[in-house]
């Protein structure tokens, strides 16, 4: 075994084949000091092998990789991708972060975006067509999803017991029951659909597609 450092205390008492140690700042890096290249996906990386059991394919690798985003010389706009394996198959890209903070998953996010999420169709194992889950960590607890323009204003989508509920600043605006029935300002709908405005009397405009037109 080899001990690398033992920075501002003493090394593991139970050390692995590698331990590298520090008290602070970077503690290993790894560097592809290539100054002839400028290629798009020039990378350095981490590869993580497995071999485990005595029949089929036992041996796989899975991969941790920091690349250049782009062919520009003096451009260093870099990203972190992170692949792994199915039994029998190569490594994949499944989660990259670009140089801006983007995320996808199963996908190299587009630049309008800031999280894309697609499904795997190539996986054996992949969970029908769900392409996202929000649940939350126990009984009776909502599982929701916020939106926030980052000033005073939010929004958020909730599903507690099957039903559907939009608030807009903290107020319910919409609330769809686990039996379909439709509330828009009522957060117990009785009817298919229930329409209630505290403050005004106009419940329900139809209008035409000419401006001011009903």
């Amino acid at each position: 075994d080899v001990i690398i450092g033992s920075g501002n205390g003493s090394p593991w008492s139970y050390p692995k084949a590698l331990n590298v140690q520090g008290s602070s700042g970077s503690i290993l890096s790894l560097y592809n000091a290539d100054t002839t290249s400028y290629a798009a996906d020039t990378t350095t990386g981490i590869e993580l092998k497995l071999l485990t059991g005595n029949t089929g394919n036992t041996f796989g690798t899975l991969e941790i990789r920091g690349f250049k985003e782009n062919g520009t010389n003096g451009n260093n706009a870099r990203a972190l991708s992170f692949y792994t394996g199915e039994n029998g198959g190569s490594p994949t890209e499944r989660l990259r972060i670009t140089s801006t903070g983007a995320v996808g998953i199963n996908t190299t996010v587009d630049a309008a975006t800031k999280l894309q999420v697609q499904t795997d169709t190539t996986s054996t194992t992949a969970g029908g067509n769900i392409v996202a889950r929000f649940q939350s960590n126990g009984s009776g607890r909502d599982a929701t999803i916020q939106l926030s323009d980052n000033v005073a204003n939010s929004a958020t989508i909730s599903m507690l017991s099957s039903a559907l509920i939009f608030k807009q600043s903290g107020v319910e605006t919409l609330h769809i029951k686990s039996n379909g029935n439709v509330g828009i300002g009522s957060a117990d709908p009785g009817g298919v659909l229930d329409l209630y405005h505290a403050t005004s009397n106009t419940i329900l405009n139809v209008k035409s597609g000419d401006a001011g037109s009903a």
